[in-house]
């Protein structure tokens, strides 16, 4: 008896945090959805999935548009994504079943390629220190041994 009591307690606690989690979020009982009632949004399926296992409410924020279909400012391509308040989840179907299926857009690329353009922020000079040269982005850094770690 004393166990049961003790699973049962064990089960109200795990469905306050869980509830909690969600704030004002509501299930529906299509496929697997939420709908948060303080911007009314829904977040269904392989978006919810991917924000309940990677930090959700506070590391993504609540959502703040639909699924909608967009064309990428990286490739070209449409993607299906779902915006929030602290990122922009991409559906990508050639990944499908992967931990890849889902990525993140490149919020910092794009948005440092607005406010700086192509040639990049006034006084940014290369390393010339024994520099770390990044050829997937023609920058480099310094290495970790010079920066104390």
């Amino acid at each position: 008896m004393k166990k049961c009591i003790l699973y049962f307690t064990a089960c109200l606690v795990a469905a306050g945090l869980l509830a909690s989690q969600t704030s004002g979020a509501s299930t529906t009982s299509q496929n697997e959805c939420l709908v948060f009632k303080e911007t009314g949004k829904s977040l269904c399926n392989t978006f919810y999935s991917y924000w309940n296992t990677h930090g959700g409410l506070p590391q993504q924020g609540f959502p703040i548009s639909e699924e909608i279909q967009e064309v990428s400012q990286t490739d070209g391509k449409t993607y299906t994504v779902q915006y929030f308040e602290r990122a922009v989840f991409e559906l990508h179907p050639e990944n499908k079943g992967t931990s890849s299926e889902v990525l993140l857009s490149l919020l910092g690329s794009q948005r440092y390629l607005e406010v700086y353009g192509p040639d990049g922020a006034p006084k940014q000079r290369v390393s010339t220190d024994n520099p770390l040269p990044f050829a997937e982005t023609g920058h480099s850094g310094l290495r970790i041994k010079e920066m104390g770690a």
